[in-house]
């Protein structure tokens, strides 16, 4: 588990609420996990919960395109990789508006994940999923030329991943 606090998302625009039930072959995931890095590679790990199950996971999450969208935000795609210890993975592909927090450095968001490729029990998965990510990310202050750019991210994913 994490430590810390994780944060309430209130006015965020971009906030997927999760899905109540469950149908057909879908599983409710939940789960919590954090990635470290720079400014564009981070790598980290988490634990996901399918349907009571719980599965450590590795997260790779790599950022493209990061631009300021002028409303004091950042535009960035966004690319999520899960791999569980048995193989089985998905990678997710969205765009993502970062909104700046209250403290200097952090942003929130939000998004409702697509799958683009999946191995093992998430073959064939691929699309827009009932699957919400909200990650608060905090950089490091690039005013300080001394150090390189760094990067630490917190998520929490709730919803459905079905066949």
């Amino acid at each position: 588990m994490l430590a810390g606090t994780f944060f309430v998302f209130q006015g965020c625009g971009d906030a997927v609420p999760g899905p109540t039930e469950v149908n057909g072959d879908c599983v409710v995931v939940t789960g919590v996990g954090q990635t470290d890095g720079d400014i564009l590679r981070l790598a980290g790990g988490g634990t996901l919960d399918f349907d009571g199950v719980e599965r450590a996971v590795q997260v790779a999450l790599y950022l493209f395109d990061l631009k300021e969208d002028g409303e004091g935000g950042l535009r960035v795609q966004t690319q999520y990789q899960f791999t569980f210890s048995n193989g089985d993975s998905f990678l997710s592909r969205d765009l993502a508006s970062l909104r700046p927090s209250i403290f200097p450095g952090e942003y929130l968001f939000a998004i409702k994940m697509t799958i683009v490729s999946g191995l093992g029990a998430f073959s064939g998965m691929e699309g827009e999923r009932p699957l919400a990510l909200k990650a608060k990310m905090v950089f490091t202050d690039p005013a300080q030329p001394n150090l390189p750019m760094k990067a630490h991210e917190e998520f929490e994913i709730d919803g459905l991943v079905c066949n």
